[in-house]
């Protein structure tokens, strides 16, 4: 059994947009180490362009973050909210991973439709969820280091965002912490995710001087 077998397992089952398992720090829109998803939309993306949503609130506060009706949380994630709608979300139930006063990470499932969980596949997503938490504390880095098996590993597009984080860095003269943010901006203006800038701009296909204002 591994994450990705968890992951696609409770996707099947809960007829989910999709079900990824992201590794983090405290501060995750800034840290996502590694994940895991069961689809290939990728759609913890998302919370890493907006710089905000769900996982990251599970993380931070140590509890389970559930929005059945996604449209309701606009006026605290507004960014969150616009990029997972225009694909299709419309609920999300996300679970910290770990030990309660240590979270590794979160499992966040993704749905199509508004309170699309009941009671008994919220207690599943539990069970998924403490499943997880137990491969990641029986199998818990202390140096990251991935498998090659794929059940959770840092993808090449995380990479990607951090090289192309230094380049816009060094091409407009600004600190690191400007660049990543000028990316975001970029990424929710055109409706891309960060992911997807990142390697827009790796390939030379896109500049962001002409966002610097």
């Amino acid at each position: 059994m591994n994450i990705s077998t968890v992951c696609r397992a409770l996707c099947r089952e809960l007829g989910a947009l999709d079900v990824a398992v992201t590794l983090t720090s405290l501060e995750p829109t800034d840290a996502v180490l590694g994940e895991a998803n069961c689809t290939d939309t990728y759609l913890s993306d998302l919370e890493v362009t907006a710089a905000q949503g769900p996982a990251g609130e599970a993380v931070a506060r140590r509890r389970p973050c559930l929005l059945p009706r996604l449209a309701e949380a606009f006026g605290r994630w507004p960014g969150f909210v616009a990029l997972a709608g225009e694909r299709g979300v419309a609920s999300v139930y996300a679970f910290p991973l770990g030990e309660r006063a240590d979270p590794m990470g979160a499992l966040t499932i993704y749905m199509a439709k508004p309170d699309a969980l009941d009671e008994q596949q919220l207690s599943l997503a539990r069970g998924a969820a403490e499943l997880a938490s137990g491969i990641l504390l029986n199998d818990r880095p202390d140096v990251l280091q991935f498998n090659s098996d794929g059940w959770y590993s840092a993808r090449e597009g995380r990479s990607e965002v951090y090289q192309a984080q230094g380049m816009v860095g060094v091409e407009l003269r600004m600190a690191l912490p400007e660049a990543i943010a000028l990316m975001r901006a970029h990424a929710f203006a055109s409706g891309m995710t960060l992911t997807e800038v990142a390697s827009e701009i790796v390939q030379g296909r896109v500049s962001l001087r002409s966002d610097q204002a």
